[in-house]
């Protein structure tokens, strides 16, 4: 009797391990920072697209309609300046100065055969007003380094109404243990900031679950326990795209502005931009590295851009 009483104490015991061991968290809430800066990838240059912060909230909704929907707010700021931080004269300005503040809602739907559609419509401001050259200037002067010149030609104010719309179908089902896929994407901008179309082929590689579950597109998200390929992510892509610009307000000036500034340029309506990442995702956390080359987007613009990008994301 003894025995036995030790033997059932014991399976007790074990049974609650194990069932410790096994029990998932699973998460319904994410924050998410991403910073976008020319001089992570060690250039020892500041211009272009020269910095961008953005800040977003993604939730489950509590009920859904198709197999798994994510909604997002998120706010952002870019910066544009032209190649050089030493302007003397209007002339020596490659790229019109400006800054984009906005504020975006966005959802993300997966169909049941797991294809991605997203819209998501933004209000914002451009030009002084979106504080691009106050963020700059004070930014510089806190960690004591040079002053950038030009913002005196920066754009003027206009306000910004934008709608954009993703599509990634899936044209190669996934297997239980597929280490590559490539994944189309389809995407176009109409508003008063950015018109535009987009036409991308994504190559994925690594440990990565589907769509729906995957952090390439923040869903890791989910009400009850899910069943996936790894407890982790780490996977990286390859992401070229072919850009068609019908109208680029940060070159361009306000669609509806007369007077858009002292400084504008025409646009190359054709250019491509390759986009290298690395993603790594677990439990509450993703951090992601990116690495982007564009081609001009301005005609007075002398050289093509490159710049870096960090991510972090938390879940709760």
């Amino acid at each position: 009797m003894k025995y036995n009483l030790v033997i059932i104490m014991l399976f007790a015991f074990s049974s609650g391990g194990n069932a410790q061991k096994i029990k998932k968290e699973f998460f319904t809430r994410e924050i998410q920072g991403i910073t976008d800066n020319d001089n992570y990838l060690l250039q020892r240059k500041d211009g272009y697209y020269t910095n961008g912060v953005f800040f977003s909230y993604t939730w489950l909704p509590k009920k859904l309609t198709v197999k798994r929907k994510l909604t997002s707010l998120e706010i952002g700021q870019m910066i544009y300046t032209d190649r050089t931080r030493k302007i003397i004269n209007r002339s020596e300005i490659d790229r019109p100065f400006t800054s984009y503040l906005y504020g975006r809602y966005k959802e993300t739907s997966f169909s049941k055969k797991d294809n991605v559609l997203q819209w998501s419509v933004s209000a914002g401001t451009m030009g002084k007003s979106a504080g691009g050259e106050w963020l700059q200037m004070n930014y510089h002067t806190i960690i004591n380094i040079y002053a950038f010149y030009g913002w005196e030609y920066q754009l003027k104010d206009a306000v910004g109404i934008d709608g954009n719309i993703t599509y990634s179908p899936v044209i190669i089902p996934e297997k239980e243990k597929a280490f590559v896929t490539l994944k189309p994407v389809l995407s176009a901008n109409l508003g008063t900031t950015f018109t535009n179309a987009n036409l991308g082929l994504m190559l994925q590689a690594g440990f990565f679950e589907r769509n729906h579950q995957s952090a390439l597109w923040n869903a890791r998200l989910s009400h009850t326990e899910i069943k996936t390929r790894k407890h982790f992510e780490l996977f990286g892509y390859y992401h070229p795209q072919l850009i068609y610009h019908a109208y680029n307000a940060t070159v361009q000036g306000g669609l509806f502005l007369k007077d858009k500034g002292p400084l504008t340029s025409d646009i190359y309506h054709l250019m491509y931009q390759h986009k290298l990442a690395l993603v790594y995702a677990e439990r509450r956390f993703t951090v992601g590295l990116a690495a982007v080359y564009q081609t001009k987007e301005a005609k007075i613009q002398k050289a093509n851009q490159r710049y870096g990008s960090l991510s972090l994301a938390y879940r709760f």
